[in-house]
């Protein structure tokens, strides 16, 4: 018997409309990874593709009235290069208008809204770091929007900087300096969505796992990273307690906010108690550190008996230069409120902190740099101990200078420390395929 059309026509529609209303209540925080999402559409019998693309659509960029083609991208990119990278070195680009002024001359009757730029510039982050003017960065300037600019069909593309720039290059960056020639290293990346973010920081957080796993930082329960969640300031990402570091994947981690409440993720295994207490601390004492590392390393623990801060021996060690303190109290297992607020007191606003009998705190803007910074502490008490020994036995330690290590420590920038962990993130991404993203 033939179908009938109406009914199925109808049924469609209806089916649309669920999808429709089931996209709007999709919580990523809630159900963070992928498989979530499709267990989310088997839950109420719709198509996994269809509810997917609804998410992606209503996470999809402002435009307001809107946007430009392949083409026109295309030809803005070109703008940009001709008319602000390789002309005026004080000129402010107005990306809004130029986008507008390609929309205008292209005979086009509508105009992209201002969320446009942010979101044109995440897409083609190479823009981004080109290069520094008197005015400031590329990547702010190119965002720039004067409320005074003029009208639709006469837009001001190039503005000229103000009589106060100055017409001395600035400086380059510690990250552009390391880098040889005109090649750089790209710094830390940005996303158009909280999603997008969230699961980058995720299988970042991961891989930070398996570094700690690979390098012998695995002391039975002990040990923890944390991660700030980009859209919900309140609340962090922490590891499952009694997982193996090295089989840690992004789905593991557990979403909790300061009051200790689970809010989203894995709900499978319980948090650390005292991971919670002495992160939970951090986050709220420092808003600054998106990320705090801490475990039970050999030379961490060696070193922390002495309650000393570490002296400047390398040049590596200088990244803690005036910037990491020692908690010379021991107060037993952290199951009190009370001692995680004293640790987040003792780092103070430091990048580590060497924790008496205990262990090692580092923390950073990314996961990236905590973890690298946690690596680094960690050798950084090994050299100190080797050096101790030598010394007992009449060798003198030659002290890095104030002057030589404040000048070290200034290389020492949140895009540069993210950049450092990247070698080992690259390496734990090719020797597990990957595993660490799911």
């Amino acid at each position: 018997m033939a179908s009938n059309p109406t009914k199925t026509k109808g049924a469609d529609a209806q089916q649309e409309a669920l999808i429709k209303r089931l996209a709007n209540e999709y919580d990523p925080v809630q159900r963070d990874v992928r498989k979530n999402l499709a267990a989310f559409a088997r839950l109420h019998n719709v198509p996994y593709q269809k509810l997917r693309a609804r998410v992606r659509a209503r996470d999809a960029p402002p435009t307001r009235r809107g946007t430009l083609s392949e083409a026109q991208e295309l030809a803005l990119i070109q703008l940009i290069h001709t008319e602000l990278l390789s002309g005026d070195e004080t000129a402010v680009f107005n990306i809004h208008a130029a986008a507008n002024h390609i929309l205008h001359t292209s005979g086009e009757n509508r105009t992209v809204g201002r969320g446009w730029s942010t979101y044109f510039l995440k897409r083609h982050p190479e823009l981004q770091v080109q290069r520094k003017t008197p005015k400031g960065t590329l990547s702010q300037l190119l965002v720039a929007s004067p409320s005074s600019s003029r009208g639709h069909d006469q837009p001001s593309i190039i503005t000229p900087a103000g009589t106060e720039a100055s017409d001395q290059p600035q400086p380059p960056t510690p990250l552009e300096s390391i880098c040889h020639g005109d090649n750089k290293l790209p710094g830390i990346p940005t996303f158009p969505t909280f999603f997008s973010h969230r699961q980058w920081q995720l299988e970042h957080m991961a891989a930070a796992f398996r570094y700690f796993s690979r390098h012998g930082y695995v002391e039975g329960m002990s040990g923890h990273i944390s991660v700030r969640d980009p859209e919900h300031r309140n609340a962090f990402w922490i590891n499952p307690l009694a997982v193996h570091f090295g089989l840690l994947k992004a789905s593991d981690m557990i979403l909790l906010d300061l009051d200790g409440n689970v809010i989203g993720g894995n709900r499978n295994r319980p948090a650390n108690a005292a991971g919670f207490l002495i992160h939970a601390a951090v986050h709220r004492a420092r808003p600054d550190a998106h990320a705090a590392c801490h475990a039970h390393t050999v030379h961490g623990r060696a070193w922390s008996a002495f309650a000393r801060p570490l002296d400047m021996l390398t040049q590596d060690v200088c990244n803690f230069y005036n910037a990491h303190s020692v908690y010379a109290s021991y107060g037993g297992l952290v199951l009190a409120k009370e001692e995680g607020e004293r640790i987040a007191e003792a780092l103070g606003e430091g990048k580590g902190c060497i924790l008496m009998n205990h262990g090692l705190l580092t923390v950073g803007g990314t996961v990236d740099e905590a973890a690298f910074l946690f690596g680094l502490m960690e050798r950084s008490c090994q050299i100190q101990l080797l050096a101790e020994v030598a010394a007992n036995k009449g060798l003198q330690k030659k002290i890095i200078s104030d002057k030589e290590a404040e000048c070290n420590f200034k290389a020492s920038d949140p895009e540069t420390l993210y950049l450092e962990f990247q070698p080992d993130y690259e390496y734990e991404e090719v020797m597990c395929n990957g595993s660490f993203k799911n």
